[in-house]
């Protein structure tokens, strides 16, 4: 098994008077082309390549994967804050519906008992009326 089928598809990489040159002018040495160390250096960028093309591969396949995931823990997070919202709405809706009727029952309770005309029992009942429909409108927006 050759090492190109061994370890995939493998840079090209040749040796020619630039990579010298480039040598030369990035780390002040001048390596002739003959030179055994050069095969050396040569053949480390090649694994290098090799494992940092290999390494850039996984990190974006691991970066879709925790993008997918923060995207269905935020999109979870959301959903669980908006459910609670409801129910504390709708439990403060109740609570204030029960007390204006409790109000509105003492307010017709005490007028009944000052006065027998039933023109002023009327007038709170349309009150009461009034109050209960607000609160329905209020539950039903919720």
């Amino acid at each position: 098994m050759s090492n190109k089928q061994k370890y995939g598809p493998v840079a090209e990489t040749t040796v020619d008077g630039e990579t010298i040159a480039k040598l030369l002018a990035e780390h002040g040495i001048l390596i002739d082309m003959d030179d055994p160390i050069f095969r050396v250096l040569l053949a480390n960028k090649v694994v290098l390549d090799t494992y940092f093309s290999r390494s850039e591969a996984a990190f974006i396949r691991s970066s879709g994967r925790l993008r997918k995931n923060a995207t269905a823990a935020i999109m979870e997070a959301e959903r669980v804050a908006v459910r609670n919202i409801q129910t504390a709405g709708s439990n403060i809706v109740h609570a204030a519906t029960k007390d204006v009727v409790e109000a509105v029952r003492a307010g017709v309770k005490e007028e009944l008992s000052h006065t027998s005309s039933s023109a002023r029992l009327v007038q709170y009942l349309l009150i009461a009326s009034l109050c209960i429909n607000i609160v329905t409108l209020a539950l039903v927006l919720f």
